[in-house]
């Protein structure tokens, strides 16, 4: 038996995608950063940011503002009517 192949979604850098079946991956990876978020209801979130952007001074308000630019993007998911769990 056969399969139809599945799609898998390219998440850009400096893109947030989100996905109800988690067919979603990112290409040139190796020298960004992902953040992958698998939330209740089997729905993902991925994060693909620059390394550049990350790193600069290693400090904590970095972590801070990545992890607040990540929960900015699920508020604004729920705000055009995904329902995340």
């Amino acid at each position: 038996m056969t399969h139809s192949p599945i799609n898998i979604h390219n998440v850009g850098m400096q893109n947030c995608v989100y996905s109800l079946t988690g067919e979603i991956g990112a290409t040139g990876l190796s020298p960004c950063v992902a953040v992958i978020i698998l939330f209740s209801d089997h729905t993902m979130i991925m994060e693909h940011r620059s390394d550049l952007e990350l790193c600069r001074n290693g400090n904590e308000t970095e972590a801070m503002n990545l992890l607040e630019d990540i929960l900015k993007n699920i508020i604004d998911m729920t705000k055009i009517g995904l329902n995340i769990r």
